[in-house]
């Protein structure tokens, strides 16, 4: 997937990709999906179900950057200033991408991890869930130049509604979807349909591949808020065609073509308006 994310961002002419949205949206669900080798990653710890403390990993290391004071989360800025170190190898390792879940506003207040975390988009590509705020710590990066910022949300017209833990139990269904059109041998299965005039685009997608491929799923939902008036592809030998996201303009032709057998020539004639990955 490292790939993937390079020919995204080489598309957009970026540097680095962010993924923002609200809480328990499904951020680092999709970062999974990104990351390679070590990264950073800070974990909400919780006691007798209630929040108590926020720490930060990185390898075999682990550090409470927070912690809950009367209800309150109380940065603990020795601990920050010792994590810029892993910043620093970040830094210095070999790797053009490296990778962070979560960025979030208890770093703003170590100087010294604010400097380190600026210094390393400077210096490598970084690959990042971000907290969803208006901090003007977190705002910097949001407006970077080079920063392809992307907002996961659950609003009717986006596709990412599916929780995490569905997909680690493969107990997927398709209504969660609100803009996947499933396909049989023999008919369109409509319970998503009428919802897909309300949206940009939609995923095509074969109900043999439900289970299959929705790790895909999860890209395509990316990519299409990226590239929301382009075809978007995925490379595949398979007997049937991977998942398939398509804009709003080509879709009655789609479906259409669908009944006398959706194949490669047919999709020939819109491979100056596709995205191949």
């Amino acid at each position: 997937m490292n790939e993937i994310a390079k020919r995204i961002l080489d598309l957009k002419h970026k540097k680095h990709l962010l993924i923002t949205g609200e809480k328990q949206i499904g951020k680092s669900s999709l970062f999974s999906f990104f990351k390679k080798n070590d990264y950073i990653s800070t974990n909400l710890v919780k006691k007798n179900n209630y929040p108590c403390k926020v720490i930060l990993n990185y390898k075999d290391k682990v550090l409470t950057i927070g912690e809950f004071v009367d209800g309150k989360m109380c940065p603990n800025i020795t601990q920050l200033d010792l994590a810029s170190q892993f910043l620093d190898e970040l830094i210095a390792c070999d790797d053009e991408f490296v990778y962070i879940d979560e960025i979030g506003f208890l770093e703003r207040t170590s100087q010294k991890y604010v400097d380190k975390l600026k210094q390393l988009f400077e210096k490598k590509r970084v690959i990042a869930c971000i907290r969803k705020d208006e901090h003007d710590f977190l705002k910097y990066f949001y407006n970077l130049e080079d920063v392809l910022l992307v907002e996961m949300s659950v609003e009717k017209s986006d596709l990412i509604l599916l929780p995490s833990s569905l997909i680690q139990n493969y107990k997927i269904d398709v209504n969660y979807f609100n803009r996947v059109l499933v396909l049989s041998e023999d008919k369109i299965i409509t319970n998503t349909i009428n919802n897909l005039n309300n949206n940009q685009g939609f995923i095509l997608m074969f109900e043999n591949q439900i289970y299959e491929y929705n790790q895909r799923i999860y890209m395509l939902a990316l990519l299409s808020r990226i590239f929301p008036k382009k075809i978007i592809r995925f490379k595949s030998n398979d007997k049937n065609l991977a998942p398939i996201y398509i804009p709003n303009k080509y879709k009655q032709e789609f479906i259409d073509e669908y009944t006398n057998n959706l194949n490669e020539t047919v999709l020939k004639k819109y491979i100056n308006e596709t995205i191949y990955l």
